[in-house]
């Protein structure tokens, strides 16, 4: 399902004006972006105004990245061979 994005600032083209989540049965979620567009001249839809989506795996941070896979201290001693 999408909603209104209220926290849309300004007129960015790469802020969505639609957003929302998925959750597939097998427990992979997705965000879901959409933007309202025009159909281009000459086109069959030329004038008519639809939404164009984007779903995409949710974004996490960094940080959060690196807390959940430590870089262990043996693995930085690999490969310190400098190949100059």
């Amino acid at each position: 399902m999408l909603f209104k994005n209220e926290k849309k600032e300004g007129d960015h083209p790469r802020k969505p004006v639609y957003s929302g989540s998925i959750e597939l049965p097998d427990g992979t979620k997705y965000d879901l972006a959409g933007w309202i567009n025009e159909g281009k001249v000459g086109s069959k839809i030329e004038g008519q105004k639809y939404i164009k989506g984007e779903v995409n795996l949710p974004w996490v941070p960094q940080a959060k990245i690196i807390a959940q896979n430590p870089i262990k201290n043996d693995d930085l001693h690999q490969g310190d061979e400098i190949p100059f």
